[in-house]
């Protein structure tokens, strides 16, 4: 690949570095684990702030999702 692109003069606009491993995800399946993240919002950020609320789930009304155009 890095040849090819060489000889097409776009190898500069690659890196050809290998992929660094992200990190390890640490999967919560207990009660107590899930209850600690969601309580904890000074070391567990908010996503989804879109509407000024913390989950893109607490709403059951559709309009509380949609922006206004």
């Amino acid at each position: 690949m890095k040849e090819s692109l060489t000889r097409q003069k776009l190898a500069a606009k690659y890196t050809f570095d290998s992929p660094v491993t992200d990190r390890v995800v640490k999967l919560l399946n207990t009660f107590t684990g899930i209850k600690t993240l969601f309580g904890d919002s000074n070391r567990f950020k908010v996503i989804y702030t879109s509407a000024g609320y913390g989950s893109v789930l607490m709403f059951d009304e559709i309009a509380k999702y949609v922006l206004a155009l």
